[in-house]
């Protein structure tokens, strides 16, 4: 069992990071917004929601499998470059095939840019191996707890992915797309070289080629189908809403205001989501249920007093800074980011909620409170987003969270009793 100290180093170290890590995304949003402008940041919007739809589906879980059975020892670690070729493979292959078909069938799903050249199908290729590649490295990371290590290679990153852009913006590059997600894969390729650095110096034995037995692989896999499915379902939720105003109205300036609100409430997950990973590795790791309930619980209150304490201004303050930072032309994002808070504030609650029943072997509570969202998200979407539009996905969002908030809180409260002392 690991120390309360030393979880509590991390946690205070990953809440510094995370501060910089919202300040670098809100600079590097603000910027984004000003140079593209509604309808850009749309088509933006659009690519971003397909390489991560990509990345989600041609990964298959492998990177949340490769926590659990790396965290408890049911995986060598000499397996694990078989497992990321392996990986990287049936991906390329799968993610061709799943751009050659949506490409011509469902058209929405891409930004209108692809349009112009069929290249740039190579490139959300090349964009989502770098990214499937990274994903699966970052793992390592959190098997050896390099927690800390991981939130200073990602700061590195994104400073120097604000820094390009803060120069593209000023100097006005053409073509304003190429240069964008030029950007972003810089972004990617730099963490990787620095993560292989450290892997090939202090991590060498994860770099050697084991095959791992064929009944060993079935459940390794079949822990990731797991994972993958209920990833995708969330995916959904949080996603599908841009693909039903792209398939209502096909506006592009009416994606990009409520991108921004989205992008925006979605910082304070950041936190949040970085609690998770160590929570979800260190819960894989512990045998005591009773002590991974209450490091659950703990790391619960504390994540929502943080988001409240944060969200309370900025619930206010909405109105004077984002029509300053991001111009007027995005000044009805106010209201949309401000409902938004009402969904992301006990949402945030999720996720560690998540982590103990992934840590603790039984994703499928997870999948189900996922599936309960997908359902609710798909419903009020098609019902609300033809009459309301943008506020019509934002009302989505707060039933779909609301609902798959109130089912883990739920199932979490019984696990209380399971972990009590008979004493």
């Amino acid at each position: 069992m690991w120390s309360r100290l030393h979880i509590t180093r991390d946690v205070v170290v990953l809440y510094a990071a995370q501060v910089v890590q919202v300040i670098i995304s809100f600079v590097s949003s603000v910027i984004l917004a000003r140079w593209l402008g509604k309808e850009a940041q749309g088509e933006v919007t659009l690519y971003n929601t397909a390489l991560s739809f990509l990345i989600l589906v041609t990964t298959l879980g492998v990177p949340a499998a490769l926590v659990y059975f790396l965290s408890s020892h049911q995986l060598r670690k000499q397996q694990f470059f078989f497992i990321l070729s392996l990986t990287t493979t049936v991906a390329m292959v799968i993610a061709i095939l799943l751009l050659l078909n949506n490409w011509f069938v469902f058209p929405e799903f891409f930004p209108s840019f692809f349009n112009e050249h069929p290249l740039w199908l190579l490139v959300l290729l090349l964009h989502s191996l770098i990214a499937i590649t990274q994903q699966i490295t970052i793992a390592i990371l959190q098997v050896e707890r390099h927690f800390i290590r991981q939130s200073i290679i990602q700061i590195l990153g994104n400073s120097l992915y604000l820094i390009t852009l803060w120069a593209l913006y000023f100097s006005d590059a053409q073509p304003i797309f190429a240069w964008v997600i030029a950007a972003m894969i810089a972004n990617i390729v730099l963490q990787l070289l620095i993560m292989y650095k450290h892997l090939w110096s202090k991590q060498r034995e994860y770099l050697r080629m084991e095959k791992i037995p064929k009944n060993s692989l079935k459940i390794f896999l079949g822990f990731g189908l797991l994972a993958f499915v209920t990833n995708l379902i969330q995916f959904m939720n949080y996603k599908m809403d841009v693909w039903f105003l792209n398939h209502y109205f096909n506006n592009k300036g009416m994606i990009g205001v409520y991108a921004v609100a989205v992008s925006l409430a979605q910082m304070f997950w950041l936190f949040p989501q970085a609690m998770q990973t160590v929570l979800f590795q260190r819960i894989s790791s512990d045998t005591s249920q009773s002590a991974q309930w209450r490091l659950a619980m703990n790391q619960a209150k504390t994540i929502f007093l943080y988001v409240s304490v944060l969200a309370l201004p900025a619930y206010f303050l909405a109105e004077f800074f984002i029509p300053l930072f991001y111009g007027e032309a995005y000044q009805e994002t106010v209201h949309l980011f401000q409902w938004l808070l009402v969904a992301v504030l006990p949402f945030c609650l999720t996720m560690p909620i998540s982590a103990y029943f992934a840590g603790t072997g039984r994703v499928r509570v997870n999948l189900y409170s996922a599936m309960l969202g997908f359902v609710v998200c798909f419903l009020a979407n098609w019902f609300f987003i033809p009459k309301l539009q943008t506020l019509g996905a934002v009302w989505s969002s707060i039933l779909s969270y609301g609902a798959t908030t109130l089912f883990l809180l739920i199932m979490f409260y019984f696990e209380r009793s399971k972990t009590e002392s008979p004493n």
